[in-house]
């Protein structure tokens, strides 16, 4: 069983993220419906076991959400620093040399992504 759901099973109201910079908690139940259904969102939009995919966002509890998608989605990532000089630039030299998506803010009413870099 995906760890992540045996903790929303078990305790699901106990904070699982607790940012400390703003006081946002996400709880175990939170955390898992929100990586659950971005885990599907990535699988929707094409995504298949050990492609890559690289996502910009700030420090936030998203951060974790992607993460915890991508795994279970099996998934390779790379998250980009929001304050990389250049960012734009960066981000597509990122994208095109690892021949992964990209996935940007905003969060989470963003549309399926086009596949960016060159296909395999």
């Amino acid at each position: 069983m995906y760890i992540l759901r045996q903790y929303a099973e078990e305790m699901p109201d106990k904070p699982a993220i607790i940012m400390a910079a703003t006081g946002e908690e996400v709880t175990y139940s939170q955390f898992e419906e929100r990586a659950n259904r971005l885990a599907h969102l990535f699988r929707a939009s094409g995504l298949k076991p050990e492609d890559h995919m690289a996502f910009l966002t700030e420090n936030s509890a998203e951060f974790f959400v992607i993460v915890a998608a991508a795994d279970r989605a099996g998934l390779y990532y790379t998250p980009i620093s929001t304050h990389l000089t250049l960012a734009k630039w960066n981000t597509s030299l990122i994208t095109a040399t690892l021949n992964s998506s990209l996935f940007r803010r905003p969060w989470p009413t963003w549309r399926p992504p086009s596949r960016m870099g060159h296909p395999r």
